[in-house]
Parts: C-alpha cells; structure tokens; sequence
C-alpha cells in the first residue's frame, strides 16, 4: 500500500486538479442553472426590437417598492441592466456604471439594476458591497428577464426619454461606450 505524505507534489497535484474540476463543475452547473431559469420550458420569450416600446413590467425593489416600466420612469433616459452576483463581468460593470448614473442622474438618466433569479439578501448584498446608489429590482422568477428574451448576463436595454428602445447590449460595456450611449439621448 502506498501512502502520501503532506508534502508529496504528486498529491498535492492530484489534489489541487480535483478541486479546480469540483469548482469548474459547479460553476458550469450554477450557470447552467441559472440560464434555464432564465429561459424555462414554459413561458413565451419575445424578441424585443430596437426602435419600438419594450415589454412592460412591475417589480419590487431591495426596498419593497414596486417600480413599473414605462410609468414609473416616463421621460427619462432609461437604462435596464438584468445581472445576478456570480456573473463576473457584472461586478466589473456595475460600479463603473455607478460612475456614469452620479454625473447624469439629475439630467434624466434612470439606471434600473434587475437582479435575475436570487434572493433579496444575495442582491442586496452585492450591490451594497459595490456601493451601488440606483435602484435594485428583484426579478426572483426570472419573469422580466423571459419577456425581454434574456438569454445571458449581464444584459443591458437603453429606453430613450419617449419610451423606445435605443440599444440592446448583451455582455460587457465599458464606462466610455455606456457612457457615450447614454449622452446621446439625454
């Protein structure tokens, strides 16, 4: 029988290679999890288009309150960004967008943050870890992600002051190219 020390390279290898696959597969799964949620087998996804009115909704915030889209946000520059705390390039983007909802918030910009399919305290908890100041939407079953035929995170809308969607943003955007979005419709 042969035994392994602690300070054997081998096990530690051997070790080391079968917590990276654990942390791997749990990771694929998490997400995999998470896009069918998103995507369910029942439900209608739309496609929404630029240039016409996105899909309404009704969702609470971190705070209990009901935020509806169009009414509660008419005449501004909206932007709806769905997310969920373990998609990386959401924590990289969200305090930069922090940055551009502080210099135009007062010009009409409305930055909707959807947390897709997490609960209260996971939501509240990363967007008070990043310092983020706008509103935090809970979309616990995933019902205005279907609607808007979210298929990835993060994925981001832009609604002009009349209630059009402008731009659809699926993936990562810097704060210059948000930025520059944003500044056109204001």
């Amino acid at each position: 029988m042969t035994t392994f020390s602690p300070s054997d390279s081998t096990c530690s290898r051997a070790k080391c290679n079968i917590v990276v696959k654990v942390i791997l597969i749990r990771s694929f799964l998490a997400v995999l999890f998470i896009i069918l949620g998103i995507s369910g087998c029942k439900g209608k996804h739309t496609s929404i288009k630029i240039g016409e009115p996105p899909p309404q909704f009704t969702l609470p915030d971190t705070k209990g309150q009901k935020i509806s889209l169009p009414d509660s946000v008419k005449g501004n520059v909206v932007v709806i960004r769905f997310w969920a705390d373990w998609c990386t390039y959401c924590a990289k983007e969200m305090p930069a967008i922090e940055v551009v909802y502080q210099k135009y918030k007062d010009k009409g910009l409305i930055i909707l943050a959807v947390n897709v399919g997490q609960p209260k305290e996971v939501a509240e908890a990363f967007t008070t870890a990043l310092k983020i100041s706008y509103p935090v939407l809970l979309d616990t079953y995933s019902v205005a992600a279907k609607r808007y035929g979210v298929v990835g995170l993060p994925t981001m809308f832009v609604i002009d002051r009349n209630g059009i969607l402008r731009e659809k943003i699926l993936g990562e955007a810097d704060r210059e190219i948000f930025e520059k979005i944003v500044v056109q419709l204001l």
